[in-house]
């Protein structure tokens, strides 16, 4: 009503976030996105800027299921559209990679069990590779290994190597049960270098981690029991996990583990519901962890979990002690928004 107050008072407010059951890091934050209609997730890319079939897609992540045979994306406003159907070739899709080179057309990288598929610009499917073994994570080289298509093969014990004619050859041998992986980024200890997931999955012995150089030659990185269920990692590019720690998703514990540069190993975020695959991460442009966590729609589990599907996306609390100036209004974005889902408000 105009009138002046008697004394000085005091905003609060309170913020509600549901940690989706994982225990997480002081100052950290998840958020379930849209987790409906996943069916049998295997296989997590987010795309930057990419054009497919003339439509430009900004921070998409594209989803594998299984179940259906096709590709989910997760648009801007919360809905899952279909990336792509292609029944005759999408069979038990386990990894998706984005190509930002020429190489291979600037489109996707898709691997089944026994393909590497490939989908262009304009939204063209074809057969790359077919390799003799099963096959699991895929990602495209930069730097030194530029040029070429990686492909995990525990059936052949290492990395395949794939040229844009889809010509393959086993370029780095003696790693069997390779799994999940990542190339070290400019600054990093390893750079330029795989970083391989080798994992042990109770078998009494470590898990590892293993460098792979240019020319395909490999040796111990990491070796420790924290890592015996180790099946996908990222290098985290930039952003709250820190440039050039290596996270890791361990599938026997539900749980993601850190690797410094260093080499040092420990655990970082608990309770997840079950993880599964060779290719479950995948870090946005502004450092987000995003985390695909199939729950009970895969069979195989260590947890038994019968939990829903769901996409996680674990960021940094982006609240500050000091308010900025005021500015007359207000304008909290829809994601991401601190205060989300509940706001208290005490005069």
């Amino acid at each position: 009503d105009g009138a002046t107050l008697g004394e000085d008072f005091v905003l609060q407010f309170t913020i509600d976030l549901d940690d989706a059951g994982l225990v997480l890091p002081p100052g950290f934050v998840v958020e379930a996105l849209s987790p409906f209609n996943y069916h049998h997730p295997l296989g997590l890319e987010v795309l930057p800027a990419i054009s497919i079939n003339g439509a430009t897609r900004t921070e998409d992540p594209v989803i594998g299921d299984v179940t259906r045979r096709r590709l989910l994306s997760l648009r801007p406003d919360q809905r899952v559209a279909t990336w792509a159907t292609r029944p005759e070739f999408l069979d038990v899709i386990l990894s998706v990679e984005r190509d930002l080179s020429v190489d291979f057309g600037q489109g996707l990288l898709v691997t089944t069990r026994t393909q590497l598929l490939s989908q262009d610009s304009q939204g063209i499917w074809s057969l790359l590779h077919s390799p003799s073994g099963f096959v699991e994570a895929v990602r495209v080289g930069e730097g030194t290994l530029a040029g070429y298509a990686y492909l995990s093969s525990p059936a052949e014990g290492g990395l395949i190597r794939v040229d844009p004619s889809g010509v393959g050859t086993l370029w780095a041998a003696g790693m069997g049960n390779a799994r999940g992986f990542d190339q070290a980024p400019a600054g990093h200890s390893l750079e330029g270098e795989l970083i391989v997931c080798i994992s042990d999955l109770n078998q009494g012995g470590n898990g590892d981690l293993r460098r792979v150089a240019a020319d395909g030659s490999s040796s111990i990185w990491v070796s420790s029991p924290l890592l015996d269920g180790a099946m996908d990692l990222r290098v985290a590019p930039v952003g709250p996990f820190g440039a050039g720690n290596v996270i890791v998703g361990d599938v026997l514990e539900e749980r993601l583990l850190v690797v410094d540069p260093q080499g040092q190993v420990s655990v970082l975020i608990t309770g997840f519901e079950n993880l599964y695959g060779s290719d479950f991460l995948s870090f946005g442009r502004d450092g987000a962890l995003y985390v695909l966590d199939p729950g009970g729609a895969e069979g195989i589990t260590n947890s038994g979990s019968t939990a829903e599907p769901r996409l996680l996306r674990i960021s940094a609390r982006n609240a500050t002690d000091t308010p900025p100036a005021a500015q007359g209004d207000l304008r909290l974005r829809a994601h991401p928004n601190p205060f989300n889902p509940r706001v208290e408000l005490q005069y």
